[in-house]
């Protein structure tokens, strides 16, 4: 009897109705193994990344303010350059939660921003998932300012980081960036060492400007600068000392520098020109404060900076009042 030849493998059964060659059946054998190996690599490569530290997470909390000491108004400006700062001075190495979204947890747990009490502020971060929450408060004791800085650990409540500094109330916006500085790198040295990422890898606090350089100021105060132009009208002989103004104004660098800083982090784009308009009373204070012209429009730069001049006391003038005018230009290069 004649031998009935060998079964042919089911798999050489179906390449053989499709047409396929040896050398087709080997190529798709191969590319099995290529793809295998593949998915094999893809599975390590995400063990590894789920394997790698997670961003450490803060949440800035508004500043706590004594009336006496600063308005609401300048407490808020005051605490977007204290978040802007530890933006800056963290360089990638924690995630700083949008001001926006700590506002909303807040308002969904029916909490006031400006009465967050120390437990209210733990709970706040808990509940936004930030690690470490900072915050602080404004006083004024016996003529002096003194601003209080603080990080707490939002799992325990411990504080990890603290900064005190007692300053005349004219010189707050001038402390605040150091102290803010200060601070942050003080947490980031009492990180666990698996919790803080290699600052070349890690993604920057969003949002942000590419790089805000680290003296980003209007052009027209900041130290070996030139105003573009300004503009004495005088209403009386003898008018007002342009050499006093030009120092005043100026010594008020870092605080217009701290108002456009403050909204620069949130618009990188964020330019243009305020000029101020004011008149020196008798006594020198400062009245009739306005900007004649305005091209950044952005609210909250423009109401810092006249309150930054409205709070200078200049030297009397000779006779009469005086009226001036001062172009601020600000760009974030």
């Amino acid at each position: 009897m004649t031998p009935l030849p060998a079964p042919v493998p089911p798999h050489v059964r179906i390449t053989s109705r499709l047409g396929a060659s040896a050398p087709t059946l080997k190529a798709v054998r191969l590319l099995g193994l290529c793809l295998a190996a593949l998915t094999a690599l893809g599975s390590q490569a995400s063990v590894a990344r789920a394997g790698e530290p997670p961003m450490p997470k803060l949440a800035v909390l508004m500043l706590k303010v004594d009336s006496k000491a600063v308005s609401l108004d300048e407490a808020s400006t005051l605490t977007d350059v204290f978040r802007s700062r530890i933006i800056r001075a963290s360089d990638g190495r924690m995630k700083v939660i949008a001001k926006e979204k700590v506002v909303e947890i807040l308002k969904s747990m029916h909490k006031d921003a400006v009465q967050c009490s120390s437990e209210c502020e733990i709970e706040t971060a808990r509940e936004i998932g930030a690690d470490y929450v900072a915050s602080g408060s404004i006083s004024a004791i016996s003529g002096r300012t003194i601003l209080v800085l603080e990080v707490k650990r939002s799992r325990d409540g411990v504080a990890v980081a603290s900064r005190d500094v007692s300053s005349q109330a004219a010189e707050l916006y001038d402390k605040l960036g150091p102290a803010a500085d200060a601070l942050t790198l003080d947490l980031l040295k009492k990180l666990p060492v698996d919790k803080v990422p290699d600052a070349r890898e890690a993604p920057v606090a969003s949002p942000a400007p590419a790089k805000a350089p680290a003296e980003a100021a209007p052009k027209a105060p900041a130290a070996g600068s030139k105003p573009e132009k300004t503009e004495a009208k005088q209403d009386a002989p003898g008018g007002c000392d342009k050499a006093d103004i030009a120092a005043n104004v100026r010594a008020r660098a870092a605080t217009l520098r701290a108002c456009y800083e403050s909204q620069l982090f949130a618009q990188p784009d964020l330019n243009g020109r305020i000029t101020v308009q004011w008149t020196i009373q008798s006594d020198g204070k400062v009245a009739s404060l306005t900007a004649v012209e305005d091209t950044m429009h952005n609210a909250a730069v423009t109401q810092c900076v006249l309150r930054a001049i409205g709070r200078i006391t200049f030297a009397k003038p000779a006779a009469g009042i005086c009226v001036i005018q001062w172009p601020f230009a600000f760009t974030p290069g």
